[in-house]
């Protein structure tokens, strides 16, 4: 089970600010009309590429087929780039299209028990992760109204990024909690003692295809944290972020009080 004492809570809490003193930014209106235009530009740059880049893929697999014993190392090196380069835009069209549908699912709020979905998803990660030596925190998660495929799939993806963004730490420490009942909003965490990142960047760690490492570094296409913000802007809540280089990353989103909506 994850460790979930208050002593071991401690280890990850010491580092950065206490949290009840964490700015509010702001961010744009949920409905604001940019969000929905990206979204329909996202699903059409998706669909438009999807049958090219079938076609790049099907030469190069019949080039290596028909002629690889014929090239020279230098051109099997190249054919072989552009397979690995092609497989990325795979990927980054598969992302765009989930970050489409993230805006076009109807949204079936109820009461999320958030504790619950938080101990599922480490569960997964621990079984995928087997291998790493990862220190899970939960903490005290209340019960939300939201709709819960979508906060699962924004949890899902805060997990995932904590995750990568430690496996070059010998024990990773990755803490899930709830700071103090704010007025109007609940605000998550996930806090983790990862690469971090600069401040000054902040602001592009929700942005698609926006990248603060290189893939060589982290593999991954830019789109998760994209996703991300979607979903909590959807629900009419924000999201945010606080890192230092080498010193671990946090991330916040809130979900609005529905009974405090006018």
């Amino acid at each position: 089970m994850p460790d979930e004492t208050p002593s071991s809570q401690s280890r990850v809490m010491s580092q950065n600010q206490e949290c009840n003193i964490i700015p509010f930014p702001t961010q744009p209106d949920p409905n604001d009309s940019d969000d929905k235009e990206i979204e329909e530009f996202s699903r059409a740059v998706a669909n438009g590429l999807r049958a090219p880049l079938r076609h790049v893929r099907y030469f190069a697999e019949l080039l290596q087929k028909k002629a690889f014993l014929q090239l020279n190392e230098t051109d099997r090196r190249y054919l072989a780039m552009l397979s690995r380069e092609a497989s990325r835009i795979a990927e980054g069209i598969d992302a765009l299209r989930a970050f489409s549908r993230v805006g076009c699912t109807e949204m079936q709020k109820s009461p999320v028990a958030l504790r619950r979905v938080v101990v599922e998803l480490v569960a997964e990660r621990r079984a995928e992760l087997a291998h790493r030596q990862i220190d899970w925190i939960i903490g005290e998660l209340p019960t939300v109204i939201a709709d819960r495929a979508l906060l699962r799939q924004a949890l899902a993806n805060l997990l995932a990024n904590a995750t990568k963004f430690t496996h070059n730490r010998k024990i990773a420490l990755i803490e899930i909690g709830c700071l103090p009942k704010h007025p109007a909003e609940t605000v998550i965490f996930v806090k983790d003692n990862g690469v971090g990142f600069e401040p000054k960047y902040a602001h592009k760690l929700f942005g698609i295809f926006e990248r603060l490492h290189s893939i060589e570094e982290f593999e991954g296409v830019g789109i998760g944290l994209a996703v991300v913000r979607r979903i909590i802007s959807r629900h009419g809540g924000r999201t945010w972020a606080e890192g230092t280089t080498d010193a671990g990353a946090t991330f916040y989103f809130s979900i609005p009080d529905p009974t405090l909506s006018p």
